[in-house]
């Protein structure tokens, strides 16, 4: 187990394990979006109110998949190394880590609307930031570069939104999720700029 534990891996297979997780770990938080077994409503307007009863459920859905989607599409890398160092593999694998406890942090939102539930929640995402930034810091280090201060700041506004969400939760847990439309801001900022 020690010899295979310290072993370079092909960077093409960490790749392809971390697309399956992502994948995986995605595709399940859709189970969240559900009327009870026992629901049977009467008419549309009864179904059309249950389904606008899963808004808050459907929005944590939504910022979840798309922040699990960015950190997907962030992990392509230009002249990425064939090999993984040790480092490099650990240090994925625990990102990954967090990224399989995504559905389960949309589970503990979608069924307890308690602070509890939005911290935890928060608390996977700001690992989810820091493994990622960890990433960026290992692979600059094992290619010879530097990490830049501009590769770390979507990072850092992720977890300045977590943050910030608990602290609503602690007060509002209905507008705490809002905290995490600050992640839109780059994206608004960059195309008001072009204009």
């Amino acid at each position: 187990m020690q010899d295979v534990a310290n072993k370079p891996v092909p960077k093409d297979r960490l790749d392809s394990f971390a697309d399956g997780v992502f994948g995986f770990a995605m595709t399940l938080l859709v189970v969240n979006l559900d009327l009870p077994e026992d629901f049977t409503p009467a008419g549309a307007t009864e179904l059309t109110d249950a389904l606008l009863d899963l808004g808050d459920t459907f929005l944590v859905y939504v910022i979840t998949f798309v922040v699990l989607g960015s950190f997907w599409i962030g992990r392509a890398q230009a002249n990425a190394p064939v090999t993984a160092s040790v480092p490099l593999v650990w240090t994925f694998l625990a990102h990954l880590f967090f990224v399989t406890l995504m559905p389960f942090s949309v589970v503990l939102i979608a069924r307890y609307e308690f602070a509890p539930a939005i911290w935890a929640y928060g608390g996977n995402m700001i690992f989810l930031a820091l493994t990622a930034m960890s990433i960026r810091l290992v692979s600059a280090r094992d290619g010879g570069s530097q990490f830049r201060v501009r590769d770390g700041t979507g990072y850092l506004l992720l977890i300045a939104s977590a943050i910030l969400s608990a602290a609503i939760a602690a007060f509002n847990v209905d507008y705490a999720m809002a905290a995490y439309l600050i992640n839109l801001a780059p994206f608004l900022l960059a195309n008001g700029s072009r204009e």
